[in-house]
């Protein structure tokens, strides 16, 4: 084991393409075949650890950092479930129409977690579609036939998707995106989908994607189908909060030139991403001031253990930071 370091510092990780039989061709050209529909930007699901691409860590993963610098990232509640898992979607065709499960289903099926999430929308075509929830109330029932004959999409509640929407999707919640729409997904760490119904899509040998239609309707929560919807705000402020509906908070920051932002935090982790310009990060340590360069969509995590830092421009442009954090 590397002999530990003394000042854990903020980590900025490389990303993972994903493909998706969904993707668009916004992401990078297409694995096998199949199109990237996701990046990862963050990640501390097994199998999927993000890898730090600055420092002195350089190299390392999140499963060693959680293993070896749990206190110092995560903060006093330290859990793993703390790192959000971020996600950057790029959709040519929509996604099935699916749901997740929420805490007490996960955890009844030896899930440390469910899987609410929320979504930044960050371009979509005037067709573009989100579906969240049903239009009306259904019975257990009537949402089985509505699967078997697969009417399902009728009853959803659709809305146009516009570029800076925002939308909660907690789990229970039965939910699907449409094509043509670019998004960041912030969300729970938790990779369990139940799929409900897929378009009749198929693969290159004709052969559909399974579905999960007995666990899926169990962690429907029926009581609870109405979606979240933000509208992109028509001004902007220099800091506002756009969700904090536990366990997500999801904040938006401007840094204008000559004008840095400060922050003075709580002993938790949190998450930035600039959407369009890179930034500096500034810190002190033990060891003094140091600074580091994030460029645009990319994760950099401050850890738990660095209670004030500042965020400054890289040039003249203003820069659009979004911040994540898990908040149980």
């Amino acid at each position: 084991m590397k002999e530990k370091l003394k000042n854990l510092y903020p980590l900025i990780f490389a990303w993972e393409n994903v493909p998706r039989p969904w993707g668009g061709r916004h992401l990078g050209e297409p694995i096998k075949g199949i199109p990237i529909g996701e990046r990862w930007l963050l990640s501390a699901l097994q199998g999927h650890e993000s890898i730090v691409r600055n420092g002195a860590l350089e190299g390392q993963n999140l499963r060693f950092l959680l293993d070896y610098y749990s206190l110092p990232l995560l903060g006093n509640n330290a859990q793993e479930n703390s790192i959000p898992l971020i996600k950057w979607i790029d959709t040519l065709s929509p996604l099935s129409i699916q749901v997740h499960p929420g805490d007490a289903f996960a955890q009844l099926h030896g899930q440390p977690n469910g899987k609410s999430e929320m979504w930044y929308i960050l371009e979509a075509t005037q067709s573009s579609r989100i579906y969240a929830g049903f239009k009306q109330a259904l019975d257990k029932a009537t949402l089985r036939k509505c699967i078997e004959e697969e009417t399902l999409v009728e009853q959803m509640a659709d809305y146009s998707a516009h570029k800076g929407d925002i939308y909660f999707v907690p789990g229970g919640l039965v939910h699907a995106l449409g094509g043509g729409i670019q998004l960041l997904e912030v969300q729970q760490p938790s990779d369990t989908t139940y799929r409900l119904y897929d378009w009749g899509r198929t693969d290159a040998h004709g052969n559909k994607r399974e579905l999960h239609v007995e666990l899926g309707c169990a962690a429907i929560c029926l009581s609870q189908q109405v979606g979240i919807r933000h509208e992109a705000p028509e001004t902007e402020r220099k800091s506002q909060e756009l969700i904090n509906i536990a366990p997500l908070y999801l904040a938006k920051h401007v840094v204008q030139e000559g004008t840095p932002l400060f922050f003075e935090k709580e002993y938790k982790l949190r998450s930035y991403l600039s959407l369009n310009t890179p930034f500096i990060l500034s810190w002190t340590s033990e060891t003094g001031t140091t600074s580091i360069l994030v460029n645009p969509m990319e994760v950099v995590v401050v850890p738990a253990c660095i209670s004030s830092y500042r965020f400054a421009l890289s040039n003249t442009q203003p820069a659009h930071i979004l911040e994540f954090a898990i908040t149980t």
